[in-house]
C-alpha cells in the first residue's frame, strides 16, 4: 500500500510548480449585451463574454414543491418537479440596472429570481473552470439566496440539460445559504466558491418572499498552463512516480 504521506508530498511538490499567475479575474455584466437562443420561450439560453474573454451560458429553471397524502406509505409525500423557465434580461432607467430574471409557468409574473410559489434559479455553465467570488444583485425586497458550485462533462458547445431535480442535484456539491437584507437597489454579495464549470444561484430554498435579479458576477479563472509549465508539471509527476516506486520497493511483505 502506498502511504498517504507520500502521495500528499508528491501532490504538494507538483502543485508547487504551478505559478500563482495561472489564476486570472473576470467580470460579467448581465444588464446588457449577450446573445439569446430560444427567444421568449421557456428553456432559452443567454450567452455572455467576460472581461477576459471567458464565456458563460445562462439558463433558467424553477422548482415546484408539492406535498400530498400517499395511501401507499400512509404519510405525506413531498414531490419536487423541475421545469425549464424563461430567462429574461431586464434593463432599467438610469441607475436602476436590473439584469437577469426568471419567469416560470406557475403564474409567476414577477420577472425576478424569487420563491413566491415556485423557487426560481439560474444555472451558469462556463467554458473554463472558475471560482465565483462575487454576485451583483438588484433586490426587490428580501434577498436571501442559495448558491452551489458544480461540474459537468457536457461540452460548452453542447446542450446542458437535466432530466429531473435529482439529476441537477447530483451535478452540484453543497448548497449554501447567503442571507441578505431588504433592498430595492444594487448590492454585491461575496461568495467563496470552489473551482467548477457550473454555478447555481437561486432564491432561498428555505424561505419565502425573496426576489432579486442577477446583475453581475466576478470570478477567478483557471488559466491553461503554458507549454513550459506543462513540462515542469510532467517532471513533478515523474518525481512523484519515482517516490512511489521506491516506497513500494522498500516495503516488506510478511504473512502470518
Amino acid at each position: 500500500m502506498i502511504h498517504k504521506s507520500i502521495i500528499a508530498a508528491a501532490a504538494l511538490a507538483t502543485s508547487a510548480l504551478v505559478p500563482a499567475s495561472a489564476m486570472a479575474a473576470t467580470t460579467f455584466n448581465f444588464n446588457t449585451g449577450g446573445t439569446n437562443v430560444g427567444g421568449s420561450n421557456n428553456g432559452n439560453v443567454r450567452t455572455f463574454t467576460g472581461s477576459d474573454g471567458t464565456k458563460v451560458e445562462a439558463s433558467a429553471y424553477s422548482l415546484e414543491t408539492t406535498t400530498a397524502w400517499s395511501w401507499a406509505t400512509w404519510s405525506n409525500v413531498t414531490t419536487q418537479t423541475l421545469t425549464n423557465s424563461y430567462l429574461g434580461q431586464y434593463t432599467g432607467n438610469g441607475a436602476h440596472q436590473y439584469g437577469l430574471g426568471v419567469v416560470n409557468s406557475g403564474n409567476d409574473n414577477n420577472h425576478a429570481i424569487d420563491n413566491s410559489g415556485w423557487t426560481d434559479f439560474i444555472v451558469l455553465q462556463f467554458d473554463k473552470m472558475v471560482s465565483v467570488s462575487e454576485l451583483g444583485l438588484y433586490g426587490f425586497g428580501d434577498t436571501d439566496l442559495t448558491w452551489a458550485v458544480g461540474t459537468t462533462a457536457t461540452p460548452f458547445s453542447g446542450t446542458l440539460s437535466f432530466a429531473n431535480y435529482a439529476a441537477l442535484d447530483n451535478a452540484f456539491g453543497t448548497f449554501n445559504s447567503s442571507d441578505g437584507s431588504n433592498s430595492s437597489s444594487y448590492a454585491t454579495r461575496s461568495v467563496n466558491g470552489t473551482m467548477g464549470n457550473l454555478f447555481l444561484v437561486a432564491a432561498s430554498t428555505s424561505g419565502s418572499n425573496d426576489a432579486f435579479k442577477l446583475s453581475s458576477l466576478k470570478a477567478n479563472v483557471a488559466a491553461v498552463p503554458e507549454p513550459a509549465t506543462w513540462g515542469m508539471m510532467m517532471i513533478g509527476l515523474g518525481l512523484a512516480g519515482a517516490m512511489m516506486r521506491r516506497s513500494k520497493a522498500n516495503t516488506a511483505v510478511s504473512f502470518a
